[in-house]
């Protein structure tokens, strides 16, 4: 579909764009739920914006303090995709080599091909034991 280097980097300015976009669009939305009648009992205690606070108003402050203080809750993972020999994105394969390269493992969350439903530390775990136990049987 994208034929050349610069196809590609607008489309990754693009993407951007609209990642951006959506940030403002969901801090300004934020805001208002103040004065909500549901909330109504709440305005007694006078709450006050802490982050991003209200010197942030423009799209743009508001993007740039998302950028200062946002994280995920998402570990990394899929950065070294294990898979099979006929998926083009797996460069690792079942016995946590990297194809095309002798002598190099990966042996981390990083060859999980996705994200698991739960929290990475016991799988990554098992990704261990198994390169501990694949090390061990050469």
């Amino acid at each position: 579909m994208w034929n050349d280097q610069r196809s590609i980097e607008e489309a990754k300015a693009l993407h951007a764009q609209a990642g951006e976009m959506i940030i403002a669009t969901s801090l300004n939305r934020v805001n208002p739920t103040w004065s909500l009648p549901m909330l109504k009992w709440l305005q007694k205690h006078e709450p006050e914006e802490y982050t991003p606070g209200a010197a942030f108003q423009s799209d743009a402050d508001l993007v740039k303090a998302a950028g200062n203080i946002g994280t995920t809750i998402f570990h990394p993972v899929g950065t070294c995709k294990m898979g099979l020999a006929s998926d083009p994105l797996a460069v690792v394969d079942s016995e946590l080599r990297v194809r095309g390269i002798d002598r190099l493992r990966v042996i981390d969350a990083s060859v999980m091909p996705t994200l698991t439903s739960g929290n990475t530390n016991a799988p990554t775990i098992m990704i261990a034991e198994r390169g501990s136990a694949l090390l061990n049987a050469r």
